[in-house]
């Protein structure tokens, strides 16, 4: 400063603004140094801006990590929860329908219908956990199935976890005399809303009742289903000609366990 104040003659009030401009200039450099060291190369640079991103990128892959063992870790509990002969079908995100028709049999969500959806694509890729009719939704997400809890995860849009059911499955072997005779059962379901008939009433000194006391394990009761009819299936109004004008009935009839 002394040797600036000796070699210049400008006045004192101009000399004192040119010397506190070198000082904020030389400060803002001191903190520009600070900020940002100086990167001779491009490969200084490149690891520099390496180091300041890697505790965001880490912190992004431990986030995944965890969601990928959370996903496992659920899905490992759900099989470990599976009682006999269960199983589990997990359906994408953003899913608003399953593709099937449900109906409640005493209070159980039974799978009546099937038609194109996410339950079909999911039986396509998994062989050993198809969704098949009279299957019964016994838990949504882990929580016991009910009607309103179905509807709320599907509202949800978030990953959907049903644990399936198969039913109770026997075959019915009739067959009618030379002179004919009744099967003795009452059925509904001959419409394209439901793909099995369901057993209403049963009479006595028919068919079936022979049937029900030969067979007291496999009896038909009233609230079962039939899956098919000689072989018919999936068409109820072929299903109800068979039984009423079939010489020999066999039947696959169905249970909710």
């Amino acid at each position: 400063l002394k040797l600036i104040w000796a070699q210049t003659d400008l006045p004192v009030p101009q000399l004192r603004t040119v010397l506190s401009l070198v000082m904020f200039w030389s400060l803002a450099q001191f903190g520009r140094y600070c900020a940002f060291p100086s990167a001779t190369e491009a490969h200084d640079l490149e690891v520099f801006a390496k180091r300041a991103s890697t505790p965001e990128s880490e912190e992004t892959r431990d986030t995944e990590a965890e969601d990928t063992t959370s996903s496992v870790e659920s899905e490992e509990s759900d099989q470990l929860q599976l009682g006999p002969e269960e199983f589990l079908v997990v359906l994408g995100e953003h899913v608003d329908h399953l593709g099937i028709e449900i109906e409640s049999i005493r209070d159980m969500l039974c799978v009546a219908k099937m038609k194109r959806g996410p339950v079909a694509t999911w039986n396509a890729s998994h062989r050993s956990a198809q969704v098949q009719l009279g299957d019964r939704i016994v838990k949504v997400n882990g929580v016991e199935a009910k009607t309103p809890l179905l509807v709320e995860a599907l509202q949800s849009g978030k990953e959907i976890r049903l644990v399936m059911r198969p039913p109770r499955q026997f075959t019915v072997s009739l067959a009618r005399p030379a002179t004919g005779g009744e099967i003795g059962m009452c059925v509904i379901g001959g419409s394209a809303k439901f793909d099995m008939l369901k057993v209403t009433a049963l009479r006595e000194r028919g068919l079936v009742d022979a049937w029900n006391k030969a067979n007291p394990d496999e009896a038909i009761l009233p609230g079962d289903r039939v899956l098919s009819v000689n072989g018919v299936r999936g068409e109820p109004d072929k299903m109800l000609q068979e039984l009423q004008h079939g010489r020999t009935v066999s039947m696959n009839v169905i249970r909710p366990a």
